[in-house]
């Protein structure tokens, strides 16, 4: 059987105790997530302006992961928007696929431990991960 793209829906719902350096991070914050090192396939969140260092977005993104997606990663980068288009890293986390792309439109809810470019811990991002295409049917298991 060949394998086929598998479509997910992640809902990135908010981040907790984020930094920029030593000091609470003030606006600005957004999310971009893409799966293993492919940039054309990023997706991202809209600015929080209001939150802080605990912005809130509760945002649907829709991607599609490869074929191959069973061993790679999903990377989520929260980043901070200054003034003129340009944006900083805060934190980042990867998410590897194996933790969600086994059961289709079950919904997996996550929270992981963001790091600095340091590896330095740096919050938390909280969200949630649904299949919602792919090659199994409903609440079919996805592993091999």
């Amino acid at each position: 059987m060949e394998r086929t793209a598998t479509t997910v829906e992640i809902t990135i719902i908010s981040a907790e105790e984020l930094r920029h350096g030593r000091r609470p991070l003030d606006k600005g914050a957004f999310v971009a997530v893409r799966s293993g090192s492919d940039t054309h396939s990023q997706v991202a969140t809209g600015v929080d302006r209001d939150g802080g260092g605990y912005p809130c977005w509760n945002e649907k993104l829709t991607m599609t992961l490869p074929p191959s997606a069973r061993s790679m990663s999903v990377g989520v980068y929260c980043r901070s928007k200054m003034g003129a288009g340009a944006a900083r890293a805060v934190a980042a986390a990867e998410v590897p696929v194996s933790d969600f792309l086994w059961l289709e439109d079950y919904l997996h809810l996550l929270s992981y431990k963001l790091r600095d470019s340091n590896g330095v811990g740096n919050g938390i991002i909280n969200f949630s991960v649904r299949v919602i295409g792919g090659e199994g049917k409903r609440g079919a298991c996805l592993c091999v």
